[in-house]
């Protein structure tokens, strides 16, 4: 296994793990990391998933995955299912692999006028 690809599978276990419950103090031992390296890499894989689904929307694939919010370590663990979905379709080596896109960000509408107002622009 390349070293790349062993960076992929490291990056998928920390991201798995963590969306799954696993405390990031609980994982420093066992993949020989710092707290911050660990949340960085839990971040990094959530920035890979939002890129492959912005770039499968985009495309206009019948495949389309929709956005899903994973900008905070507690949207991972809501959305984890999702994540999981897109997640099982990444390769190793392309977790290892630079962000193409890495400013792609999901905004969310919460208020009322904002919510008819965006409705309002997509009927158009």
């Amino acid at each position: 296994m390349t070293t790349n690809e062993t960076l992929g599978r490291d990056r998928r276990h920390i991201f798995e793990n963590y969306a799954n419950g696993v405390d990031i103090e609980a994982m420093k031992a066992t993949f020989g990391r710092s707290a911050a390296e660990i949340e960085r890499e839990i971040f990094f894989v959530a920035k890979k998933i939002k890129e492959y689904r912005f770039r499968r929307c985009a495309d206009g694939s019948k495949f389309a995955a929709p956005p899903v919010a994973c900008d905070t370590l507690i949207d991972i663990r809501l959305n984890r299912l999702a994540l999981f979905d897109t997640l099982r379709k990444l390769s190793d080596s392309h977790l290892a692999s630079v962000l193409l896109l890495p400013r792609v960000n999901i905004q969310k509408v919460d208020h009322p006028s904002s919510l008819a107002e965006a409705q309002h622009r997509m009927r158009a």
